[in-house]
């Protein structure tokens, strides 16, 4: 999606969905705030619905922005994304695009011949779309992949990789490779130990840190420390849930000096853009701090 402010205070804010095809429905309701006012855009949507809700502010003349939304059935979003592409380069496609699971019976893929095949992109490309955009369906791709192709197999990848690291894989439970299920857990101390870990290796440093998003400047921070202290030296991955906000990453502070950190806000009482707010302050502090 692509947000931005209306032309004048309290006209209709401005939204749109890339592809259109893609399934989702949007229920516009951001009005436009004041210049200078904080962007305050929050979304909700009924599990199985395609009609996503809108509501908030958005300042006057304020940077129009993306932002990401999920789709409730990924599947038939692919196919109807892929059918209106065949479409536009002159490919008659006949029927419309269906979900496999809903033919019933599950069409044979006995002796019919590929087409086409595709080899993805290299790790480093699509861990940046992952870490950047904060896609799920990546990273539940990736930990599967990892462990040969199921869940159980990625967690015991990752509890390897922790050892042989030296770090307690006692401060990480995995359920998922998303982060979407409430039996993800992980302290503070295990994710710093992680980016450290990270930073002093030199196959895994610069590969890494070029797939976090950057404060101010892209991927799910494109809006957030513009204009501070933090913007463009703050390198941190995102997190969001209902009553879960964390943030993890390196600031460089005003002496050069790489800090990594992890903060983690759960089951708090209080809304998710104070929460921001507060994390964002502190990797803007992080980031102005000199030693003398």
């Amino acid at each position: 999606m692509r947000l931005g402010p209306g032309d004048a205070i309290g006209d209709r804010g401005v939204a749109t969905v890339t592809p259109v095809s893609g399934g989702i429905t949007l229920r516009n309701l951001i009005v436009t705030g004041p210049a200078g006012s904080a962007a305050t855009v929050v979304r909700h949507r009924l599990p199985g619905s395609t009609e996503l809700e809108l509501r908030g502010s958005l300042p006057l003349r304020g940077r129009p922005y993306a932002q990401n939304a999920s789709v409730d059935n990924p599947t038939l979003y692919y196919v109807r994304a892929l059918k209106s592409a065949l479409v536009a380069e002159g490919i008659a496609v006949s029927g419309a695009a269906v979900d496999i699971d809903d033919v019933s019976p599950a069409p044979s893929h006995d002796g019919l011949t590929p087409i086409l095949t595709h080899q993805s992109d290299p790790l480093s490309v699509l861990a940046t779309t992952m870490m950047k955009l904060s896609q799920n369906q990546y990273a539940e791709a990736l930990l599967k992949t990892a462990g040969g192709g199921t869940v159980e197999g990625g967690r015991a990848a990752v509890k390897a990789a922790l050892q042989q690291w030296n770090i307690d894989p006692a401060g990480l439970m995995l359920a998922d490779g998303s982060g979407l299920s409430r039996y993800n857990y992980i302290t503070p101390e295990t994710m710093v130990a992680v980016l450290r870990h990270v930073d002093r290796d030199e196959r895994l440093r610069a590969t890494y840190e070029s797939t976090l998003p950057v404060a101010g400047k892209d991927g799910t921070l494109e809006n957030r420390m513009r204009g501070t202290a933090a913007e463009g030296r703050a390198l941190v991955k995102t997190g969001s849930m209902t009553a879960a906000r964390s943030v993890a990453g390196y600031a460089r502070t005003a002496d050069g000096t790489l800090v990594a950190f992890a903060i983690i806000a759960n089951n708090f009482d209080n809304s998710s853009a104070a929460i921001n707010a507060a994390t964002d302050d502190i990797i803007v502090r992080l980031s102005s701090y000199r030693s003398r």
